[in-house]
């Protein structure tokens, strides 16, 4: 018995036009993606002033999309977002680190501690744990709920406009 084959009329069309919306809803993706990765430093930035981290701005004002050495990358369905800090302290001061046991130079004054490099008086650091500020967990556990929201938004969008266009 002789095969027969089937066309359907238009299902390459389709088929191309299902690809070409791939290709699109990708980069459209990317530029949600960007604008989301703002929301999260803000949102890490917040954990930071609300969590009372540090007492300088240097890690705050650290975070930034995508800059050299960042500490922290997401990535899904070949989609990365870099957000993160190069301030080489910024992960043992969110996870706690060991401190280990160091002399500091300086002098007391008083109840207070005055360092100086120059000193040949100072005091001597013991070797003990420094529990974490969990700033960035804590960003992320609000962020990935608020993408969540961000995310389903976009693709309802996304979703209307491309019928309203193709269909």
């Amino acid at each position: 018995m002789a095969r027969s084959g089937m066309k359907i009329r238009g299902l390459d069309k389709f088929l191309r036009d299902l690809g070409d919306m791939a290709d699109e809803a990708k980069n459209d993706f990317e530029l949600f993606l960007e604008t989301e990765g703002f929301q999260l430093l803000d949102v890490v930035q917040d954990k930071i002033i609300q969590m009372q981290v540090v007492d300088t701005r240097r890690l705050l004002n650290s975070f930034d999309k995508g800059g050299n050495g960042n500490v922290w990358k997401v990535s899904n369905g070949g989609l990365t977002l870099e957000i993160g800090t190069n301030v080489e302290y910024a992960a043992a001061v969110n996870d706690g680190h060991k401190q280990k046991r160091r002399f500091v130079p300086g002098y007391w004054q008083g109840n207070k501690f005055k360092y100086d490099p120059n000193a040949n008086t100072g005091m001597m650091l013991t070797e003990k744990f420094v529990p974490g500020k969990p700033y960035w967990d804590n960003a992320l556990v609000i962020f990935e709920r608020v993408f969540q929201q961000d995310a389903n938004k976009w693709l309802n969008k996304w979703v209307e406009k491309q019928r309203r266009r193709r269909f």
